[in-house]
């Protein structure tokens, strides 16, 4: 029962009440299925306001105090919310967050019964290319709480460094947790997906894919979307030690020499020290050129944007970010070109970009037709553009020859102001009625 009131408290939805029932409204509709999936379950979520969240337990209301929110970021990978519980009067934490982020903030001390289910059903999970979070619980004391409320309060009032200041009393609360159980959500592919990527693929397009999700969920997306091919080669990167990380590259480098197809999956925290080291910026980039499939997992809002400046700013490639919700902001702000794409996620992503589409397989219309038009249009108008020009001027230069360079124009006016008309902005217009 403390899953599922984990699951109920532990989120940022907002009930909206319709002739058909509840209906939820949320950041991500990631939290609104889990939320939902609770409702079905037994554990209703009713409302949360004046400090009180409400859930309906086998058909009866609950009213919980609402005592704090530490909200989840990209930093912190969890978010956690801390309630007096009626039933028992005892204030609880509820933390929701990353694997790898709940399981270091675990109590060593005590038996955890359900870590190895946990870890079992975490990695079925991700290799089916689901999204996992882990749920974990602790009860405070009254005068721990109290304590620790007061420094939030002075943390959460302060002007300079205030995001710091709160994730640094965050760490106080946020430990020796119980782990309850984890969750997990179905990340399906949109259409027509595997397609557009081989297409890109065959005219020379290198395919990057930068996700948030671990190692083992990035790698069947990969696979899903044949992104990574069972003949290919593929080196997994998770250690973080600099000498490993050396190690593996140099590895790399040997087999990218030959002609086996080859794919890198590297982790957030390698990659963070790879970005770090000028040598093995250079070293890394070069070899996951030579490579088909590159995917950076369990990564970062800024190492999104920090990956897309290296190969901006080291090759001389026009680069293109495409990305869904928020935490692609940055780097579609990074790349030459943005594409924001809308869905569930929200509007920043769409908002940001350059170009906006409803589908991932839109983009195969967008480049390699819309792209390549694109492209033909300006090529053919610059060479117009340029002869035109050559043309009206090489023989104001031999005319200066034959009046001594006094500036007289062997045109009139009239027929420069023709010349222009008719040679410049009719066959701009006519392109333009014509082109499809």
């Amino acid at each position: 029962m403390e899953f599922w009131k984990a699951v109920a408290i532990c989120h940022e939805c907002i009930a909206s009440q319709t002739d058909d029932g509840i209906y939820y409204e949320g950041p991500s509709p990631d939290e609104q299925t889990l939320v939902d999936a609770a409702r079905h379950l037994g554990v209703e979520f009713v409302r949360n306001a004046n400090r009180k969240l409400v859930l309906k337990i086998n058909s009866e209301e609950i009213e919980f105090d609402f005592l704090n929110m530490l909200e989840f970021n990209s930093d912190r990978k969890r978010m956690t919310v801390i309630v007096r519980d009626p039933t028992d009067g005892l204030i609880k934490l509820y933390c929701k967050g990353a694997d790898s982020i709940v399981k270091s903030l675990l109590d060593k001390q005590i038996d955890q019964p359900f870590m190895e289910d946990t870890e079992k059903a975490l990695l079925a999970f991700a290799r089916r290319g689901m999204r996992t979070l882990s749920i974990s619980m602790r009860i405070l004391d009254e005068d721990e709480y109290h304590k620790w409320s007061e420094g939030f309060n002075a943390a959460a009032e302060s002007v300079e460094n205030r995001e710091d200041k709160i994730a640094a009393v965050a760490e106080h609360i946020e430990r020796e947790l119980f782990l309850l159980g984890a969750t997990s959500v179905e990340d399906k592919l949109q259409d027509e997906v595997p397609e557009c990527l081989e297409d890109f693929q065959t005219a020379g397009i290198k395919v990057w894919v930068l996700t948030g999700d671990k190692l083992e969920t990035a790698e069947n997306v990969g696979k899903n979307c044949n992104l990574i091919t069972p003949n290919m080669s593929l080196i997994r990167m998770s250690e973080v030690a600099p000498s490993k990380i050396r190690e593996q590259l140099n590895e790399m480098e040997i087999k990218s020499g030959k002609s086996a197809k080859h794919g890198i999956i590297i982790e957030g925290d390698p990659l963070e020290i790879i970005l770090n080291d000028a040598k093995l910026q250079t070293d890394f980039l070069e070899i996951a050129l030579e490579c088909e499939a590159v995917i950076c997992c369990r990564v970062t809002p800024l190492q999104k944007a920090r990956v897309v400046r290296l190969v901006k700013h080291n090759m001389k490639d026009v680069t293109m970010a495409v990305g869904d919700g928020a935490n692609d902001v940055s780097m579609i702000l990074e790349a030459h070109i943005g594409i924001g794409i809308y869905g569930e996620e929200g509007m920043r992503a769409v908002l940001s970009s350059d170009y906006a589409i409803g589908e991932f397989k839109f983009l195969w219309r967008l480049i390699l037709m819309h792209g390549r038009w694109s492209y033909l249009r300006i090529s053919n108008m610059i060479l117009y553009f340029f002869y035109k020009n050559m043309a009206f001027t090489i023989p104001q230069l031999f005319f200066a020859f034959y009046c001594g360079f006094s500036g007289q124009t062997v045109y009139e006016d009239w027929y420069i102001s023709l010349y222009n008309m008719t040679f410049t902005a009719l066959p701009l217009v006519v392109r333009a009625v014509f082109e499809q």
